[in-house]
């Protein structure tokens, strides 16, 4: 899958706010990768996660990204990461299954 961030309208803004949500994880000491990840499935709370950029996450919020590093993957939505509050996260031992953006 090619990649993309939700609503953003062209390539240049894409590239834009996912560089603003890398540099608002790093303000709260979250160190990640260059990976750039579609999708985890993961198990929280006994049940199976499926989290994907442009779906719905648990929190009723779009997944506009998702980042991976040495603790597990920061699935980011709006209040979860991306502009404010703690990203969701889905730690290394819990994850079933990864998807990645083309490159």
């Amino acid at each position: 899958m090619k990649f993309f961030l939700p609503l953003a309208s062209d390539a240049s803004q894409t590239e834009r706010v996912y560089n603003r949500i890398i540099d608002r994880l790093q303000s709260i000491g979250c160190a990640i990768t260059a990976a750039r990840i579609y999708k985890v499935i993961y198990r929280r709370e006994g049940r199976i996660v499926s989290d994907a950029v442009g779906a719905a996450a648990d929190n009723g919020e779009i997944v506009l990204a998702i980042f991976r590093n040495d603790v597990g993957y920061f699935i980011c939505t709006y209040s979860c990461g991306a502009v404010w509050g703690e990203p969701i996260i889905a730690r290394h031992p819990m994850v079933e299954e990864v998807e990645y953006f083309d490159d």
